[in-house]
């Protein structure tokens, strides 16, 4: 909840340091459609895009409902300003080409590698990837919390995962940090790795991704629904069936056709 209203605070701020002088009763339907069309332009630094346009739309309905309850205005012009449907099934999952391109610009040791083979071998959500570090590494099994289920979860650390960790050759308290050795806020981090992603000539890609392709690994390796939930920390099957929709029906069949063949 903190996260967002930050999220919603800081979106505003920005509107605001840039246009704030202005007076609220010259603010024009026009004006603001340009202003939202415009966030929807991915930016380098990886800020900006539809989704983005889409908070944009939705804080400036709230800021100017606001004006209107305060007499500045009698109508909120945002009401006619189109609203942004996305329609997407969510993040984008990795493909194995996209993987290795990620790795193959991102050598072993740098804090990109490091950060791209913690969530690609632990399906961990963002937030809590960048919170992990050596002490919760016990006798060879990753032991964490995730903070928006508050589930205890044990994940074996894997030979490529711990490949990464080797390389780090870090004594830090978490294995992702600035190049201050700060740690990340969650926005800052997801900023950083969609400009990294950039950078490596992966622009549609995300560190959220990054757990869908983890998904679709696990199906294309014929695990059941309960030993992929082991590792996502999905409850139910429907959010899981999104994040496997990319799965490789013809590779998934193969191992499953050999799989039937083997026993009977």
């Amino acid at each position: 909840m903190l996260g967002q209203r930050s999220d919603c605070r800081a979106i505003i701020n920005r509107f605001r340091t840039r246009y704030g002088s202005l007076p609220a009763e010259k603010v024009t339907f026009k004006a603001l459609d340009k202003i939202i069309n415009k966030a929807k332009e991915k930016k380098p630094d990886g800020t900006g895009g539809m989704f983005a346009a889409q908070k944009l739309r939705k804080e400036l309905r709230r800021l100017f409902r606001y004006a209107v309850k305060l007499g500045w205005l009698s109508s909120n012009p945002v009401d006619d300003v189109k609203p942004i449907n996305i329609q997407s099934d969510g993040f984008h999952a990795w493909t194995e080409q996209e993987i290795k391109q990620f790795q193959g610009y991102w050598k072993l040791g740098s804090r990109q590698r490091m950060a791209m083979e913690l969530m690609l071998w632990t399906a961990k959500r963002m937030g809590d990837a960048i919170k992990i570090g050596p002490q919760h590494i016990q006798r060879g099994v990753l032991v964490t919390t995730d903070q928006k289920t508050g589930k205890l979860n044990w994940i074996p650390v894997s030979r490529q995962l711990q490949k990464a960790i080797n390389a780090n050759g870090k004594d830090n308290l978490l294995f992702v940090l600035t190049p201050h050795d700060k740690p990340y806020s969650d926005k800052g981090f997801s900023q950083r790795f969609s400009k990294w992603c950039t950078q490596a000539g992966l622009p549609h890609c995300s560190a959220h991704g990054l757990r869908k392709a983890v998904a679709r690994r696990m199906a294309e390796s014929s695990a059941t629904n309960s030993e992929m939930k082991s590792i996502t920390q999905h409850s139910g099957d429907v959010e899981l069936a999104i994040y496997t929709k990319d799965v490789n029906q013809k590779k998934l069949a193969d191992l499953t056709m050999n799989r039937l063949s083997e026993r009977y």
